[in-house]
């Protein structure tokens, strides 16, 4: 049985623990008129969307997990973070973070190459069934079933997961891989 990654807390909360813990200790101090030490920590923001405001995993920490098991896993030979969108340079011409130039549909979170072929995984937030979004995202999720379908016609491993364990099913292509769309 493999173990799950582990995770390191960020900088920025280290700080916030550092911080918390001299000024613990600058009140236990005999002395009244104790200097403050300040690391420059700065206050944890509460994250936005449906579940993240109550302290639930958000599809932010399904990335972050996903990632450190592609950076371990023994049949990962390459593995790429595709990030979406796009911004405008100085010239007011739009460039783009990724664009598929041949191909279907629009490209997953992850995509890179297994030791015995390709593999594509989209992210999504834990409890997320395919078919229950609507409007845009809806229209993004089709596009997104549509790589992932096209990256298991040419034998790959690919799917919608979300959680780590359903991720690892999927480049281990064990049963219930994940989600299908």
């Amino acid at each position: 049985m493999r173990r799950k990654p582990s995770f390191r807390p960020s900088l920025a909360e280290t700080k916030r623990q550092t911080q918390q813990a001299l000024d613990y200790y600058r009140l236990l101090s005999a002395r009244e008129d104790a200097p403050r030490v300040d690391v420059g920590a700065k206050a944890k923001q509460s994250r936005t969307g449906s579940a993240g405001s109550s302290g639930e995993p958000v599809e932010a920490d399904v990335m972050r997990a996903v990632s450190q098991l592609l950076a371990r896993h023994p049949d990962v030979v390459v593995a790429i973070r595709m990030n979406s969108g796009m911004a405008f340079n100085s010239g007011g011409q739009p460039v783009w973070f990724h664009r598929l130039v041949r191909g279907r549909g629009v490209c997953t979170d992850f995509v890179g190459w297994l030791r015995s072929g390709p593999f594509a995984i989209e992210c999504k937030r834990p409890g997320w069934q395919p078919g229950t979004s609507s409007g845009a995202t809806a229209l993004r999720e089709t596009e997104q079933a549509r790589f992932i379908e096209g990256v298991r016609d040419i034998g790959g491993r690919a799917g919608f997961a979300t959680s780590v364990d359903e991720a690892q099913r999927i480049i281990e292509l064990r049963p219930n891989g994940g989600n299908d769309a």
